[in-house]
């Protein structure tokens, strides 16, 4: 046997007998894989959203307006945020896995409050000026990766998500 065969055996028999391939496996994939999955689904998510706020809602608004309808507000196809929520349910049914959550401190939405880890996470990003945050946390006595990143509102945004008092009045009949 050449040098180079043996050296090639005896690393790979180095290798195994140091490292435990199930958790190079699992390492790789818990900092990895499972990241670079979850990213591509937020991208998408982002990709709904954007195409509503961009496109279809102010398609809406043109239409509503020479109806005579300005002050309408069809949340179905107006809300990025039920937007996003309704495809990720629709997400869910097949892969259960994934949650997707938009929270904030004073939603209009009750079912929107940040609690716990969640209220951490914006606590964070306000003491921090961060763009994305990835890691492993304890929610309900259950080990989860949460990947979260701070929503910037636009002033346009703020008619639905700011103050209860200027959403419009059939957004505020969903609740």
């Amino acid at each position: 046997m050449d040098e180079t065969k043996k050296s090639f055996f005896n690393y790979k028999i180095h290798s195994f007998y140091h490292f435990n391939p199930i958790g190079l496996l699992c390492n790789f994939f818990l900092s990895y894989l499972l990241p670079f999955k979850t990213k591509i689904i937020l991208t998408q998510i982002d990709a709904f959203g954007g195409y509503v706020k961009e496109e279809l809602r102010t398609a809406i608004f043109k239409l509503l307006e020479e109806t005579g309808q300005k002050d309408r507000f069809i949340i179905k196809g107006m809300s990025t945020t039920h937007v996003r929520h309704s495809v990720m349910n629709r997400f869910n049914n097949k892969f259960s896995s994934y949650t997707y959550k938009r929270v904030s401190t004073e939603p209009i939405n009750p079912n929107h409050k940040a609690d716990g880890v969640y209220l951490n996470l914006i606590h964070f990003f306000i003491n921090n000026n961060g763009k994305e945050w990835r890691g492993i946390l304890k929610v309900d006595n259950e080990e989860i990766l949460i990947m979260a990143k701070p929503i910037i509102v636009e002033n346009g945004c703020l008619v639905c998500h700011g103050k209860i008092k200027d959403a419009p009045q059939s957004l505020l009949s969903t609740f």
